[in-house]
């Protein structure tokens, strides 16, 4: 078989598998100097989506609006009819809402999280505020317990009103450390 490879000027075999010398990489030399390009960050194309004109119903009348326009008229129904859900995000829009107008205004960009939680239960949704503890929540005796601050917030707004013996025993009774409160004077149910 005969060699089909050319020698360089050096006298050096370039061929396949053995590039020219001028063509190899030098000692110390990356062979990629800008390295891997890195992929854009991904983002979620918010201004497309929620700057879309669709059209609604409103009073009877066809209304072009935004998508996002369209989603708190939606919000704004569910709370109306009584949905827990959308009573609280209406809440925290409005609550944001002067905000990102100011934002909007100096020009800075309105991004804001909202978080929501889904609950299926009166239980859940007062455990979620922290207002209830759950003791032993898989046994056959679970149970809430009143944390010890909603406790000291009751009894602050009570004013000049006191609770009967019967009420102080159901309230000490199923506050979950009885002994973290600051009880009222009036109290006289034992206090810890």
């Amino acid at each position: 078989m005969t060699d089909s490879g050319a020698s360089t000027d050096n006298g050096a075999y370039a061929g396949y598998g053995a590039p020219p010398a001028h063509g190899r990489f030098c000692k110390g030399q990356s062979g990629n100097p800008r390295g891997r390009p890195r992929k854009p960050p991904f983002e979620l194309p918010y201004d497309a989506v929620f700057n879309a004109s669709i059209t609604v119903m409103q009073n009877g009348q066809p209304k072009q609006v935004t998508v996002e326009e369209a989603l708190i008229l939606k919000i704004k129904k569910d709370a109306l009819t009584g949905t827990a859900r959308a009573t609280t995000d209406l809440r925290k829009l409005l609550a944001i809402g002067p905000k990102v107008r100011q934002a909007r205004q100096a020009g800075v960009p309105d991004k804001f999280h909202i978080r929501t939680t889904e609950v299926n239960s009166i239980g859940e949704a007062i455990s979620a505020l922290r207002i209830v503890k759950k003791l032993d929540p898989y046994g056959p005796n679970c149970r809430y317990m009143l944390e010890p601050w909603i406790v000291q917030l009751a009894l602050s707004r009570l004013g000049d009103r006191q609770l009967s013996v019967e009420d102080q025993q159901q309230v000490y009774a199923n506050t979950r450390t009885p002994h973290k409160v600051d009880w009222p004077d009036w109290w006289v149910i034992k206090r810890g």
